[in-house]
């Protein structure tokens, strides 16, 4: 069966309260990096996903946590309560910041929001998404709107807003 951009991009879109404004950004975050069928997608010149959105979302995760990693550390930053503080409450505030972000939060907000519904693997898998797959969707997901969105950080706080990222 082959994947319509435009159906999950909509999915996607219902999740996020993000309006993608190109459906193959959506589509190209749920791709798992493991997804090596292409016919799985149907004919090209129909399903209009690009080899490059076909090899997965490892690049976009990659964006997706820099994007993540920026807001939090960013959010930090700018509570007043934590200037000139000392290197015990640095380390806690990057520990907070690593348990938000580590693939066992993610995966949970991958699962309680839908995306993991969404993600696209290799047909062999028979639908089986492991919790590392839905954890980098989420990341994905974030660097699609970052793309999506013009590098709009405001958008990408929305969304993370939205799946309790933030």
């Amino acid at each position: 069966m082959a994947v319509q951009p435009a159906i999950v991009a909509a999915r996607l879109q219902e999740i996020l309260d993000y309006q993608f404004s190109d459906p193959i950004n959506a589509c190209s975050a749920l791709v798992a990096s493991q997804m090596a069928s292409w016919q799985h997608f149907g004919p090209r010149d129909r399903s209009g996903i690009t080899k490059e959105h076909r090899e997965g979302n490892k690049k976009l995760a990659l964006l997706g946590d820099a994007a993540l990693r920026f807001v939090l550390v960013e959010r930090e930053w700018d509570h007043d309560s934590y200037r000139g503080v000392d290197s015990f409450v640095q380390g806690f505030i990057q520990q907070n910041i690593s348990s938000a972000l580590s693939n066992r939060n993610l995966n949970t907000v991958g699962r309680k929001s839908g995306i993991y519904d969404l993600v696209i693997t290799e047909p062999s898998l028979w639908g089986h998404v492991s919790d590392g797959m839905v954890a980098t969707a989420v990341e994905a997901t974030i660097g699609a709107v970052y793309i999506d969105s013009d590098r709009d950080m405001n958008a990408v706080k929305k969304v993370m807003r939205k799946l309790e990222l933030l």
